[in-house]
């Protein structure tokens, strides 16, 4: 019974918290939030570049034998790129069939 307490007071209120966490991030100084930006910027940098470093001269590609081996071909391998490419194609086809509206009227 706790344990249906505590995830019902923390399922529900979650969409105010998230409103109330926006409303407050943009209630800070542009000079403060163009920082955190910035900041966020070069972590992610820094971690691609800590990856990049990482990586040895001595490291190869793996090759396409080895991941055959691992993982044979399923069924689903050769349909579900078909189904994808469908899938994008239905949801494309609309907006593309009337190109004057396209970002307005889709």
């Amino acid at each position: 019974m706790l344990l249906l307490f505590v995830v019902s007071m923390t399922v529900f209120p979650w969409p105010l918290a998230v409103d109330v966490a926006i409303a407050r991030f943009f209630g800070l100084p542009n000079g403060l939030r163009k920082a955190m930006g910035h900041g966020l910027l070069l972590g992610l940098l820094a971690l691609g570049l800590r990856r990049l470093w990482r990586v040895n001269p001595t490291d190869s590609w793996p090759s396409e034998r080895d991941l055959d081996a691992d993982h044979p071909h399923a069924c689903a391998a050769r349909w579900v790129s078909w189904a994808l490419r469908i899938t994008v194609l239905s949801l494309a086809l609309p907006i593309m069939r009337n190109p004057h509206g396209l970002g307005f009227a889709d």
